[in-house]
């Protein structure tokens, strides 16, 4: 396995953070959310070549893209508070 195929899913979760960051509709956003973190799993699943072995893979790789998402959002939302505090 290459080093690409280890990082795919945190770089992915990177992406879905950064995209799902200015959706402001609950709804719209945990759809696209969803979507994006499931698509990346199993694009990362496929990439590193674990759907030969089990195809619940695609579980594992996903719940990478999504807890990185999660904390990009975290990340996020804390300097946002910081940098423009609520008064």
């Amino acid at each position: 396995m290459s080093m690409l195929t280890e990082v795919f899913p945190i770089l992915a979760g990177f992406f879905t953070g950064l995209v799902c960051i200015p959706l402001r509709a609950p709804a719209l956003h945990r759809m696209v959310w969803i979507i994006l973190l499931l698509g990346f799993g199993v694009i990362a699943t496929y990439l590193s070549g674990e759907y030969v072995e089990s195809w619940a893979f695609i579980l594992l790789d996903s719940a990478w893209v999504a807890g990185v998402s999660l904390v990009v959002r975290t990340v996020y939302e804390g300097y946002r508070r910081r940098v423009f505090p609520v008064a």
